[in-house]
């Protein structure tokens, strides 16, 4: 991809670059704006490497895209409170539907920015209805204050929090507990990281000052996690350094995960760790805190973790979907971990959890991977298309027998009650070339993170790696997000994102994506997408412009029905030009 010629200077967004209200860092707005086309590069954002000196582009969206790149999003919607200070937990809506529409646009001022006097929705020729969808874009807040903002991360040590929570709540009048909370948290945070690390963010902080302003109450400008641990989310891939010492302070992702793992490991009634569920977003779409797991106290309220829906998986993805198998109306064409998992997990009926993805198991298969063909019959060296028995025993070989008394149930579906085995994630070492260039470790925005072609056979897997490095690698499979398949239509596109795949729960958190697969299929189900809102098809819904012969190719007893067979050969149908891009 070509490099920025000429000198190069650093802007600040704020400072140099100015941003609208309800724009965001890339100029984007939040209504009436255009998608821009990525082309043969992708959206590339040029960061450095650990060194500090060596620069390294960051891919963020793959080439031969539509996008729009840096909505200032929020959960809550527009008009929903007069003063954010009047934020009720109640009224956060973390699934918020963006609606694109195909329009001419004549650019009459030649500004190159949109007006609505300028643009005219174009409608479709045989319904004569307006061609305009709507897709998710799933934005929550953490659950932070449920611990920090009381006795449960705070103990009898720590008292800051109290104190910022009064300021808020008498200070100011209409705050409610819940914004009033979040403040508090805040402050606990960074109180007991300076207790623990020895740094001095609250240096300047006066709890007991009531006539500063309210944005300079810390006395200093807003700490930044980032600036001392690597993030590979935001770019920042140097983490920094301790005095004496050459190796980098653990990522943000390692710092909190570990953390958290080993003080509050809250394992629910199957072992499993509660924490996923309680501290990552965990809201619903109709604002109901029923069976969000933490109560007011951080404590977890106890059962089994995959019944408190919500969120951005539980209750949600197909993986965490009682009805997947119902409405799907294809087999899941799963390899040896795809079929302990159902057998071992997914038989109760209540799907897959966190854990079952983001485990060592992953890891381990990414690693083990040098792979030169994808699609059936994978070639290269791989161990995913192994019996179980010989992939366990290859795990617990690797890493220098680190994993050698690891069962199972420590690979596949990791529990907090015996040796904590899905702590193990944030304490494995990097693979090549992360553990060189990138402090944030490969398991985040990399590589390393899980796969379709974990626990599922090809053609139902990821493309090859390597065209969007360092986020993707040579010889291993590229992310989902990254991933084309149909020629060249994005995954996503048919699927939805990870975390979110269709079918979507119909009684879950979210039925704003549920809402979306319905627009898409002309029968209205649930999804993934069918051939039919594409193409004209038979009686089988299978595209009539799709020969027999074509079909042919995927055995009948694999493959059993007409339209499956049609699924497994757009999964396929992956030509080389179109699955990476124009002019590349």
């Amino acid at each position: 991809m070509p490099y920025p010629t000429g000198k190069l200077t650093k802007q600040y967004l704020g400072i140099d670059l100015a941003i609208p209200q309800d724009h965001g860092p890339t100029g984007k707005p939040m209504s009436h704006g255009k998608l821009d086309y990525t082309g043969p590069d992708g959206t590339v954002l040029y960061t450095v490497t650990n060194d500090g000196i060596s620069e390294t582009p960051l891919v963020l969206a793959m080439r031969g895209y539509w996008e729009a790149l840096g909505l200032p999003l929020t959960s809550f919607y527009d008009g929903s409170i007069g003063n954010i200070r009047e934020a009720r937990e109640e009224i956060i809506r973390p699934y918020q539907k963006a609606v694109v529409s195909l329009a001419r646009w004549l650019d009459g001022n030649h500004d190159g920015l949109p007006q609505k006097s300028e643009i005219t929705v174009q409608k479709d020729p045989r319904s004569g209805t307006e061609v305009t969808f709507f897709g998710t874009n799933p934005i929550d807040v953490p659950g932070c204050d449920k611990c920090h903002a009381s006795e449960r991360a705070n103990r009898d040590r720590f008292f800051l929090w109290k104190k910022e929570y009064l300021f808020w709540k008498n200070r100011f009048p209409n705050t409610t507990n819940y914004y009033a909370s979040i403040k508090a948290a805040s402050i606990s945070l960074l109180e007991i990281h300076d207790a623990k690390h020895g740094t001095n963010f609250l240096k300047n902080y006066d709890p007991d000052n009531l006539t500063g302003a309210s944005v300079t109450r810390l006395g200093r400008p807003p700490v930044k996690c980032q600036d001392c641990h690597a993030d590979n989310i935001v770019g920042q891939l140097k983490g920094g350094r301790l005095p004496g010492k050459q190796k980098a302070i653990p990522s943000l992702s390692a710092a909190i995960h570990l953390l958290h793992l080993s003080k509050v490991p809250d394992p629910d009634v199957n072992g499993r760790t509660s924490t996923c569920q309680g501290c990552h977003p965990a809201h619903k779409q109709s604002g109901s805190l029923l069976e969000f797991p933490l109560d007011r106290s951080g404590h977890f309220k106890g059962g089994d973790i995959r019944q408190y829906r919500g969120g951005c998986f539980l209750g949600r993805d197909l993986h965490s979907n009682p009805a997947t198998s119902r409405v799907l109306g294809t087999n899941s064409h799963l390899n040896a971990i795809g079929q302990w998992l159902k057998q071992n997990v997914m038989a109760d009926g209540k799907g897959l959890y966190c854990t079952n993805c983001h485990n060592m198991a992953s890891r381990l298969l990414y690693k083990a991977d040098t792979l030169q063909r994808v699609l059936q019959p994978m070639q290269g060296r791989t161990l995913r298309n192994q019996p179980l028995e010989q992939i366990l025993a290859a795990f617990r070989k690797m890493e220098n027998g680190r994993y050698a008394k690891f069962t199972a149930q420590d690979f596949f579906d990791p529990r907090v009650t015996e040796q904590n085995a899905i702590a193990a994630v944030w304490r494995d070492e990097a693979s090549d070339p992360y553990k060189i260039i990138d402090d944030g470790g490969d398991y985040w925005l990399a590589a390393g993170e899980p796969k379709c072609a974990d626990c599922h056979t090809p053609p139902f897997v990821e493309n090859m790696g390597g065209l969007y490095p360092p986020i993707d690698q040579v010889e291993k499979f590229s992310l989902m997000r990254y991933s084309k398949g149909h020629h060249g239509i994005s995954c996503q596109s048919c699927h939805q994102s990870t975390h979110g795949l269709y079918p979507v729960a119909a009684t879950g958190a979210d039925p704003v994506s549920l809402q979306q697969a319905r627009q898409l299929n002309p029968d209205q189900s649930p999804g993934p997408i069918r051939c039919a809102t594409c193409h004209v098809v038979d009686r089988d819904g299978v595209p009539r412009i799709l020969s027999e012969s074509k079909l042919a190719a995927f055995p009948a007893d694999k493959y059993p029905t007409r339209y499956e067979r049609a699924v497994a050969y757009a999964h396929t149908a992956r030509v080389f030009e179109e699955i990476h891009g124009p002019g590349k």
